[in-house]
């Protein structure tokens, strides 16, 4: 999953995923340069972004998650006890 931008404003995503069990989300938040639509050569990296990731178990428990992007733009969210169904 990629978030991208066409500036370093401000961008909100929404996306609905339904898990069976812990996972790792991963990816970058870049200004496609290019326009392309994808992350490729030319594109950069937002570091200092800040993503959060909402959603509910499978037993109907809320949970919320934050992150902020490294340099490159990289960022990872890494399920914690609370987070798992």
């Amino acid at each position: 999953m990629a978030i991208k931008t066409r500036s370093a404003e401000t961008a909100a995503s929404c996306l609905r995923l339904t898990f069976r069990g812990p996972v790792t989300i991963s990816g970058n938040v870049y200004n496609d340069v290019n326009g392309t639509g994808t992350y490729s050569v030319g594109d950069t990296g937002l570091g200092g972004i800040t993503l959060t990731l909402t959603g509910t178990t499978a037993t109907g428990q809320s949970i919320t998650a934050t992150t902020t992007t490294a340099a490159d733009g990289s960022y990872t969210f890494i399920p914690t006890a609370t987070a798992n169904c």
